[in-house]
């Protein structure tokens, strides 16, 4: 099964939009072209993506699950992306920050300011959602490693 990366972001468009007009006008295509590419990504797939109810869409229960495998391949595209760009502007490192929101607002803003000043090759990008790095902790492809704040490392912040 050959799937394109068109095809997901027509889909992905489709679902994020709620219905055609929306989605083609989001994707720069027209409603018959979005309508005859799901047609075609259905039959690819062997199954419906879409109840047609009235003139609607409603997302079936495969499109949802689909969705949520689709969505995390736009996050890692934009992943891709977002370390292309730390290339180009040769930042040489990389930190992912997982907090308490009690902390993201308090001790984690003074922290980076302090980390920047010590390390500027080091790109650091705030990441507001915690659920991929849930994820990726409970699936045990984390690379790095938690150690405790020491008392007397409190003294920078």
């Amino acid at each position: 099964m050959n799937l394109t990366h068109r095809q997901l972001t027509m889909f992905r468009a489709i679902m994020l939009h709620g219905n055609l007009g929306r989605a083609a006008e989001a994707c720069a295509s027209s409603q018959p072209t979005l309508s005859r590419e799901l047609g075609r990504l259905e039959q690819l797939l062997g199954f419906n993506l879409f109840d047609r109810v009235r003139g609607r869409l409603r997302p079936t229960v495969r499109a949802l699950a689909l969705m949520q495998e689709v969505e995390r391949s736009f996050i890692g595209l934009e992943q891709i992306a977002a370390r292309a760009s730390e290339l180009r502007t040769q930042a040489t490192g990389r930190l992912r920050i997982a907090c308490l929101p009690a902390l993201a607002h308090a001790l984690v803003p003074r922290a980076l300011v302090y980390l920047s000043h010590a390390h500027p090759e080091l790109g650091v990008r705030p990441h507001g959602n915690i659920n991929p790095i849930r994820k990726r902790k409970r699936c045990c492809r984390h690379h790095g490693h938690l150690q405790p704040l020491c008392a007397g490392d409190m003294h920078h912040f």
